[in-house]
Parts: structure tokens; sequence; C-alpha cells
């Protein structure tokens, strides 16, 4: 048996080695090179289809700025998108085309924040929740856009310092929005309704009257750009209201905005003036400083901290002839 095996060996073995090259052969002919005769012709047809890379990046077909990836440089064959001159999206989650403003008191925008309000030396929290619900954006000709949202906001304001922090004054507002921009300019058009409740806790230690406060006005506003700031003025008219003196009476409203960037921290000032007729035209001044919060090419809603003084008659509805000035420190969120 032991002569056996060494024979049949020496007969076997050289099939075997010729079966494992041809099955070798066979398992990797899909990634061995073309034949010589091939390679040209592949190398033209990449040529072809692969454009020069430009410096700092890489560039598809269609000559748009790619990720880097073999697949998506040598394959990429699909046609470049084309934006449509004229686009009509309901129900969009793109919010308004014209911007909030940042220091106007009254804006639809979040705001939790603490004042001191230096003419009854009083501490208070002031807490607003507000926000646009997208109708329609649209996208026309010439660059131009449109939106149309509804708009609300619930602002309040609580004496902290008291024995069971109580509410001043809560005012809602609700109106419907009509937005319009071709850079650099910005338009809005809102119409809206205000009213103002006084805290139970005030009436009953009866440290003001309740007034029955409401309004429905219309306002008009233009903006133009920069790069990082604007400036914008408007008109506000009210059709009804109660008391009647506030009634067919005007606001002119203006105001400026700027960002820029400290010790790599993207911070912004902006001022609001407004001046009422009921008011004989007295100012109200709202002046803020504040730093955004977030990487802006990662967080959409951008939050941000900030300290603000005011000077005039207050805003709040139920003490509307009362004048004021105040400082404060806060938090701000814009949701759309």
């Amino acid at each position: 048996m032991a002569r056996v095996a060494p024979s049949l060996l020496r007969k076997i073995l050289p099939g075997l080695l010729l079966l494992a090259q041809g099955a070798g052969a066979s398992a990797f002919s899909d990634f061995a090179p073309p034949a010589p005769a091939e390679t040209g012709a592949s190398v033209r047809r990449d040529a072809e289809r692969v454009p020069s890379n430009p410096p700092g990046g890489k560039l598809s077909e269609s000559g748009q700025e790619t990720n880097g990836s073999p697949a998506e440089t040598l394959f990429h064959s699909s046609p470049p998108e084309v934006i449509p001159d004229t686009e009509w999206v309901w129900f969009s989650s793109r919010g308004r085309v014209f911007q909030p403003l940042l220091a106007d008191p009254m804006e639809a925008l979040f705001r939790l924040s603490f004042l001191y309000e230096g003419r009854d030396r009083r501490w208070d929290a002031d807490l607003t929740f507000g926000g646009d619900v997208g109708l329609l954006w649209a996208r026309l000709p010439a660059n131009r856009r449109l939106s149309l949202t509804v708009r609300g906001l619930v602002s309040s304001r609580f004496e902290v310092f008291s024995e069971s922090f109580d509410l001043l004054n809560t005012d809602f507002l609700g109106g419907l929005a009509l937005g319009y921009a071709r850079a650099p300019n910005s338009f809005e058009f809102l119409v809206f309704h205000q009213s103002s409740h006084l805290g139970d806790e005030i009436l009953g230690r009866q440290a003001r009257s309740r007034i029955d406060y409401g309004k429905e006005a219309a306002r008009l506003l233009w903006a133009r750009g920069w790069k990082g700031g604007r400036v914008y003025a408007g008109l506000a008219f009210t059709l009804h209201a109660l008391p009647e003196e506030l009634e067919h009476a005007f606001t002119l409203q203006g105001g400026v905005e700027d960002a820029f960037q400290v010790w790599k921290l993207a911070m912004f000032v902006a001022l609001d003036l407004q001046s009422r007729q009921e008011h004989d035209w007295s100012p109200n001044v709202a002046a803020k400083w504040g730093v955004w919060l977030g990487n802006p090419r990662k967080v959409r809603n951008r939050q941000w901290v900030f300290l603000s003084c005011f000077h005039g008659f207050s805003n709040m509805g139920q003490f509307y002839d009362v004048r004021e000035t105040c400082g404060m420190i806060g938090v701000g969120y814009r949701f759309r």
C-alpha cells in the first residue's frame, strides 16, 4: 500500500494542477485587464466621459460638483437638474420671503427673557411664542419669490418676584401675510387682528382696571438688503379699534439690521423705530444685540441669545398708554 500511494500521486497531481489553473483563470476573469487591442478604445471612451477636475473639487459629466467618489465621478451621466422659472408650492415649509424683524417687540418669533422695568423698578419675565404657517410659496421668472403665510403670536408678561408669579398681560395677534421679494428688495403686506387681556392677579389687587382692547390693522413694509444686513421702512393703518381713540390712526415704522463676525462668533445688531399717531408721533425705540448659535450650514432655524433695551409707550395692549423703559436679556428662536 505504501508503494501504491506515491505512484498514484505522481499520476493525479499534474491533473489537479491543471484543473486549479483553469478554475483560477475562470474565477478572476472579470477583473483581468482588457486585451491590448481594446485598451486604447477603453481609455478613449473614459477620457470622453470624465471631464478634467478643476482645482479644489471634481466635476461630473454635467459640470456639477460631486463628492469625489469613483462611482459618481465615472458614471454620473444624468443631465443637470433644471430649476424651473416658475414653481408654485402649496403648504410649503419654506416660510416667508420677507424675513422677520429682529428688533420689533411684536414680531412673530419665539422669545424667553427677563427684563428690568425702570419706571416701576420691577423684574418681569417675558414669554413670546410666534411664527408663520406657510400656505403658498412661489418662484417666479426674473428671480422673484412670493409667499402667503398665516401668522400667529402670543405674548405674555409676568411679575417675577410677586407671590404667585402674577400675570400682567397677554396679547394675541393673528393675521395673513403676503410677501414678495426680488433681490435686493422685499415687501410684505400684513392684515392682522390684535387683542389684549389683563391678568387676573392684577385685577384682584386692583392694580389696574381692565379695558376693552382690540384692533384690526394693515401694514406694508419695504426692505432693501445687502450682504449681512438690511434697512426697512413701512406704514400701518388701524381700520377698527377699541378704545375708539386708536381707530383710523397711522403708525410709521423703520429700522436697520446688520450681521457681522467677531472671534468666529456670528453676531447682529438691530434697531427698530415706531411712531404712532395716537401718541402724537412720540417714538418707540427698540435696540438689540445678539449672538447666533449653531453652525448656519447645519442649522436651518437658528437660535440666538440677546441683550436689548426699549423706551417708549408699552407694546402691551392693556398698558398701551403707559410709558416704560426696560432692559432685557434672553434667548430667541425662529421656527419659519
